[in-house]
Formats: C-alpha cells, sequence, structure tokens
C-alpha cells in the first residue's frame, strides 16, 4: 500500500540458500496511492540454463524497508 503517488526505490534480492546473495537490482517504479501492483521483470528469465536446481529466496525492499521474503525450490527436469 503506497501513502502517496510517487516513484518508489524498489530493490530486489535474489539468495542461492546456501551461497548467500546471487544477484541484486535497484530501480525507481511509479506506485499510485492505496493498493497498487507492480509486476518486475524476472532475472535472466530468458537463458533456462541460469536457474540450476536448488533453493533460492527473493527480497523485496521499498526505500530501504524490507517488504516481503519468499523461499523457493527449483527442480531438476526428470527424464
Amino acid at each position: 500500500t503506497a501513502y502517496s503517488t510517487k516513484y518508489y526505490k524498489l530493490e530486489i534480492k535474489w539468495y542461492k540458500t546456501n551461497r548467500g546473495l546471487n544477484r541484486e537490482s535497484s530501480e525507481k517504479y511509479p506506485l499510485y496511492k492505496g493498493n497498487s501492483d507492480k509486476i518486475l521483470n524476472g532475472w535472466e528469465n530468458k537463458y533456462k540454463k541460469r536457474w540450476k536446481a536448488g533453493n533460492y529466496k527473493i527480497e523485496i525492499w521499498c526505500e530501504g524497508v524490507k517488504l516481503s521474503e519468499k523461499y523457493f525450490t527449483i527442480h531438476s527436469k526428470k527424464s
């Protein structure tokens, strides 16, 4: 929920859980007062080999405050 309509600095941090910080990005996005959704681009999603099987975490920060974190697992393709 945004308190006012303006550009907010969002930071996205990707972790490989057994190796620490894998990648981070920071960009200003326009958000609108009240509930505001923003679809973020994926990280290296056009290169299938970039995401190896394993456990990961994503953190989303806004103006230096952590808004959310989510753990997820990518499983290896079974033949």
